[in-house]
């Protein structure tokens, strides 16, 4: 494993070798890393901007819909007693209906039939 000296005698030999001015490059990636940093600044504000304003949309709409979703429920719940009264209803009218037939037959053309 290399150590911090043996990276600076390999970096003062590559300098030897290559004689090159690192100086720029290093200002460079300076500015790209300020550059950087700004841009993530401003991502995170704008962020936080539209977390804000999706709770913010969110609150109203769930504000807006809230009573139309409990006259909904109030409809459901009236339709199902509705329902039950109907059918009840219904009950009875097919229970009048076998009567009426059966007085229909003792009675054709309203007239009693003597057995």
């Amino acid at each position: 494993m290399l150590t911090k000296n043996d990276l600076k005698e390999i970096s003062k030999l590559f300098q030897k070798l290559f004689p090159i001015n690192i100086k720029p490059v290093t200002d460079e990636i300076k500015a790209v890393n300020s550059h950087n940093a700004r841009i993530e600044t401003k991502l995170n504000s704008m962020e936080e901007k539209f977390e804000k304003n999706l709770e913010k949309w969110k609150s109203e709409v769930c504000d807006r819909i809230d009573p139309i979703l409990k006259k909904i429920t109030t409809a459901e719940e009236e339709n199902v007693v509705l329902r039950s009264r109907d059918e009840g209803r219904q009950e009875k009218r097919g229970a009048l209906e076998k009567r009426i037939k059966k007085l229909e037959l003792i009675h054709p053309d309203n007239r009693h039939i003597h057995p």
